[in-house]
């Protein structure tokens, strides 16, 4: 058995601290006799719940909590971006949008003059022209939904006829 005196110098507490904490249920066996480990087991209880307390109902505790959180999600998402790039894996959107219209120009260069090249035929050219425009349209819907950029289109006149 110990007594207040031994319970306060063992929990760091005044003997007037321990015999509030008895009125809020700090065990003790008689007037003035404790059990020293009942009463270390039961303030460690205590002291947890009134941890618990203060983070879940105290709106300080709780929004340092949410903005280290937060901090920690943006570094995060930060070096996995700057990993990425590191890696290749991921490239700039000006560089993307530098390469499509890079991509765009070479596709016009290289089919607009397939009719010229394939037939003499007017009709025939004509009927090549269009298919060629056709789908040169189609490439550049493509390549503005990728890049997010519109091309220059440009379509071939219908020869004065």
């Amino acid at each position: 058995m110990a007594t207040v005196q031994q319970i306060a110098r063992a929990l760091n507490l005044s003997t007037q601290r321990v015999q509030q904490l008895v009125k809020e249920g700090l065990p003790r066996d008689a007037r003035g006799e404790y059990e020293l480990g009942a009463c270390m087991a039961w303030y460690i209880r205590y002291l947890q719940a009134a941890i618990e307390r203060r983070s879940s109902g105290g709106a300080p505790a709780t929004a340092l909590a949410a903005e280290r959180s937060r901090q920690a999600r943006e570094r995060t998402e930060r070096m996995r971006a700057q990993n990425l790039k590191a890696r290749g894996e991921v490239i700039l959107r000006d560089v993307m949008q530098a390469q499509l219209r890079e991509a765009w120009a070479a596709s016009q260069r290289y089919l607009r003059p397939i009719g010229e090249r394939v037939s003499p035929d007017e009709a025939t050219r004509a009927a090549i022209d269009a298919e060629v425009d056709a789908v040169l349209e189609r490439l550049a819907d493509d390549l503005e939904a990728l890049g997010g950029e519109k091309l220059a289109r440009r379509r071939r006149k219908a020869p004065a006829g």
